[in-house]
């Protein structure tokens, strides 16, 4: 098992049933953690962590009990419910609710009785008349003596009925209510077991961690405070090798007096366990700080400078030198062993870190520096070169006889004025000093040439031309010392035109300011994950919240900076990021009666079907939803042109009956909004056809045709109805009359 860790280390433990943990101390500092399966838990130790056990929290178990008692009357039954209660051990950690009474027995039959009125009501009044005389029986068979108390009975539920001859009968039977004093009591217990928190046997040992001293410098018996972390537990502290007495300690700082002694040093504790930590930063008393910026200060001329100036174009240059103070002499020599007393020009100074020359009136060439106090002397040779100034003449005469590289010749002025080639372009990519011109002909033996040399730059920018060095210290002294060692080093921060300077030449720069204030640095780190769905519980301990943490913490951990960094709080941000689309997700869509039914009916399916999806939208409303419903009486007309095309007509009506009977089989409760028609069908029209009627005569027949097409037919289109065919239709019959003969002779005739 893990018995120490850092400041925001996750330490994973092991602690059966973690799965029912809630929460996670470290000493006493709450912790967050991410629960590992049901045997391990990985905790983040805090900031406010201390030396003691770890302890898992656990929520309180809470139960129900039913209890009971009996006894005479209420009184007696809760008395022994109240000795069930504390005989139960109920009492050290449960609650009970109120007591609800009841009886332990049911009544007895003893006997029937029935009686007769003229009313319903005045039979069953007499009821309880039978039951006050402490009778059983019939009033119409005679009742008998029950033997039984009226105090210790009852009569029970009566029922009456009338009789054929008018009369009421009533019935009931007595009960036997003698037992009702014995009572039942009940009460709902709730328990709760509490302290289900468990601790490890041992004590975890956070890592101390010292994040800041106030202040940094002090003298014999100042209180110094030391914050941090984790600091409860401990067992010791020192300055350097020098021990010192903690005091006012508590888990997050404590003071302690300043030890007799000159001090430089870190400061140090020691916890539980020999776990170790120091400070960053140095404490320093006075003294030993002045002796250490005594000692960094070595009187001299920084070597290899070379400050290159055109003779009498400046009047003075700065030279970078270290402790230079108390000067007495100061002489420039010239390469050629001319010496330049220059510490009584009025335009020599010096301070601690440059001295300024005087070069007006110098010869061209290299010259060393040298100084002095009245202890020491210092010099740097070739620190200044002074430069020829070049002069030019501006004038112009005749090319007769010689021309510039490879040109040619030309016989006039004017055609080397036309000449393109009579200015020629020398591009450079740095600076020049100096500039050549060859003439491409050797045998010139007369005549002149004049030109004139200029210089054209593209550059639009004004550049400065000073470089700035920066240094970094957890104390002004500190930082002004980083700056002067980057500045002695030819590291600069910025150059001229503010962008990241390269190592430079520190014999080109002088110091035209410096200052030393404090320097603050703010920041943030940030890690981002997408996470969909809803957050439940602690979001803090959720896995993907502590897993962006970590993340953090890694980002933090590989910080480089000559600061010293405190951690402060974490900070989580959400945001809507991404809409599943209609075609990245999946749709469901419900109806109902109402918008509730039709969301419930989601709900429902999702809770079945896609447990793993998230609902990233709803759009729910009403809507019309129209069914089609078509009903065919299956009655072949025809009818009549008006019966057909009147649909209040019993015979539609009865079409429309019989379709709402068959759409809506329980009836229509009015659920829906209907719209209803009707429509006539009529047969396909044939490609030829023709309709014929007949009548006595051709009037007659006329018109039962045109009847018969404008009532039956009045869909079709007919034909020209002056064009016809008719005729006659004649059925002839024949009577026949015989005459029959008698056998045995006489006459016949036909």
């Amino acid at each position: 098992m893990p018995y120490s860790g850092y400041i925001g280390e996750m330490v994973l433990f092991s602690e059966q049933n973690a799965e029912s943990i809630n929460g996670v101390l470290v000493g006493t500092g709450q912790a967050l953690f991410q629960i590992i399966g049901d045997a391990h838990i990985d905790v983040r130790i805090p900031e406010t962590a201390s030396w003691g056990p770890i302890t898992f929290q656990r929520p309180d178990i809470v139960e129900t009990f039913e209890i009971s008692g009996t006894g005479a009357w209420e009184t007696g039954a809760f008395n022994d419910l109240a000795s069930v209660f504390a005989g139960g051990a109920y009492s050290a950690y449960c609650a009970s609710g109120e007591a609800e009474y009841s009886n332990v027995h049911q009544a007895a039959l003893i006997c029937d009785i029935l009686t007769v009125g003229a009313t319903e009501a005045e039979a069953i009044s007499k009821l309880s008349d039978v039951h006050g005389s402490g009778l059983c029986g019939s009033e119409e068979e005679g009742f008998t003596n029950g033997s039984y108390q009226i105090s210790t009975t009852r009569v029970g539920e009566a029922t009456a009925t009338p009789d054929v001859g008018g009369s009421w009968v009533a019935f009931s039977v007595i009960e036997d209510t003698g037992n009702f004093y014995v009572k039942r009591a009940e009460s709902l217990l709730t328990c709760t077991l509490g302290d289900q928190d468990t601790q490890t046997s041992y004590s975890f040992v956070p890592f101390p961690m010292i994040t800041s001293i106030d202040p940094i410098t002090g003298e014999l018996g100042d209180s110094i405070s030391v914050y941090g972390n984790a600091f409860s537990g401990l067992v010791g502290g020192g300055l350097g090798d020098q021990g010192i007495t903690i005091q006012n300690l508590d888990n997050r700082s404590f003071s302690f007096p300043v030890p007799a002694g000159n001090f430089d040093h870190v400061i140090s504790v020691t916890g539980q366990s020999g776990v170790f930590a120091s400070s960053a930063s140095k404490f320093s008393t006075p003294l030993a700080a002045e002796a250490f910026l005594e000692a960094l200060v070595v009187f001299r001329i920084v070597a290899g400078q070379s400050k290159k100036i055109t003779k009498d174009s400046v009047d003075t240059v700065n030279v970078a030198a270290q402790g230079a103070s108390g000067l007495t002499a100061a002489s420039l020599t010239h390469s050629e062993g001319d010496v330049y007393d220059i510490f009584s020009s009025s335009l020599f100074s010096y301070s601690d870190r440059h001295i300024t020359v005087p070069v007006t009136g110098l010869n061209e060439g290299l010259h060393s520096l040298s100084v002095q106090t009245a202890t020491e002397s210092a010099g740097a040779s070739d620190v200044i070169f002074i430069r020829d100034a070049p002069s030019f003449s501006y004038s112009s005469s005749a090319l007769w006889s010689s021309g510039i590289g490879n040109t040619g010749l030309y016989e006039t002025q004017s055609e080397f004025s036309s000449s393109p080639l009579n200015t020629v372009d020398f591009i450079l990519s740095g600076e020049a000093d100096q500039f050549c011109l060859d003439f491409a002909y050797a045998n010139i033996t007369t005549g002149s040439v004049n030109y004139t040399l200029k210089k054209y730059t593209d550059t639009t920018f004004a550049p400065s031309p000073f470089y700035t060095a920066v240094g970094y210290g957890a104390t002004s002294q500190a930082a002004d010392t980083n700056a002067w060692t980057n500045f002695n080093n030819g590291q600069f921060a910025t150059d001229g035109l503010g962008g990241a300077a390269p190592s430079v030449n520190q014999s080109l720069c002088s110091v035209t300011s410096s200052g030393t204030g404090a320097h603050s640095e703010l920041k943030e780190f940030t890690v981002s994950g997408l996470f969909t769905g809803e957050f439940t519980g602690d979001m803090h301990a959720d896995p993907f919240i502590t897993g962006l943490k970590t993340g953090a913490w890694n980002l933090f951990d590989n910080y480089q900076t000559e600061l010293t960094c405190s951690t402060g709080e974490f900070v989580i941000s959400s945001g809507f990021l991404e809409a599943a689309s209609a075609s990245s997700g999946t749709g469901i869509n419900t109806t109902g009666l109402t918008i509730t039914a039709a969301i419930s009916e989601a709900d429902s399916i999702i809770s079945s079907d896609y447990l793993e999806y998230t609902i990233t939208g709803r759009t729910s409303g009403t809507s019309g939803e129209s069914n089609s419903f078509d009903y065919s009486s299956g009655i072949s007309f025809p009818f009549s042109h008006d019966l057909a095309l009147n649909f209040g007509s019993e015979p539609w009506v009865n079409i429309w009956t019989s379709g709402m009977g068959e759409l809506f089989p329980n009836g229509n409760v009015g659920e829906y909004s209907l719209t209803s028609g009707f429509s006539v069908t009529s047969d396909a029209p044939a490609a030829q056809g023709a309709i014929a009627t007949s009548g006595k005569d051709l009037n007659e027949a006329f018109a039962a045709l045109h009847n018969l097409a404008s009532n039956f037919y009045w869909n079709c289109t007919t034909g020209n109805m002056l064009s016809f065919t008719t005729g006659e239709t004649i059925t002839p019959s024949y009577t026949g009359y015989f005459f029959g003969y008698c056998s045995g002779g006489g006459e016949y005739s036909t």
